[in-house]
């Protein structure tokens, strides 16, 4: 039974394509430089989620390297959307070891309720429950 935690790295989007038309607002070397880290964040390993670039694993000491990979990828163009990349660990069961949805209380297989949402302090290392 798995009880460790998995962790999504979460990086902002540069400029996906289906955001890059004439309608948004930037110019051609700033278009650019987003597709550029947009590029780079998928050959580092990320992969394109609903919101934002993800990256997971069980691996704690990876998901804090791949954050800071992100982070510095993003601080080429941005300190600000540097400053957003962030870990969340994913519920999981402490009884059978089924992972949750982000937003389940309650394991669906056992009904057992799950560890507490979490962050990873990407400085740190230490898991903070969120509330």
């Amino acid at each position: 039974m798995k009880t460790e935690r998995r962790y999504w790295v979460n990086a902002p989007f540069g400029i996906p394509d289906f955001f890059d038309t004439e309608d948004f607002e930037v110019d051609e070397e700033e278009r650019k430089k987003l597709k550029h880290i947009d590029a780079e964040l998928e050959r580092a390993g990320f992969f394109f989620g609903e919101t934002e670039w993800v990256y997971k694993t069980w691996d704690k000491e990876e998901a804090i390297e791949m954050a800071n990979i992100a982070r510095e990828i993003w601080k080429e163009w941005s300190e600000d959307q540097a400053d957003t990349v962030s870990i969340t660990a994913q519920p999981i069961c402490p009884k059978c070891g089924e992972l949750g949805r982000f937003s389940d209380e309650y394991c669906s297989k056992c009904g057992t309720k799950l560890l507490p949402k979490a962050e990873l302090n990407i400085d740190t290392g230490e898991v903070i429950p969120v509330k």
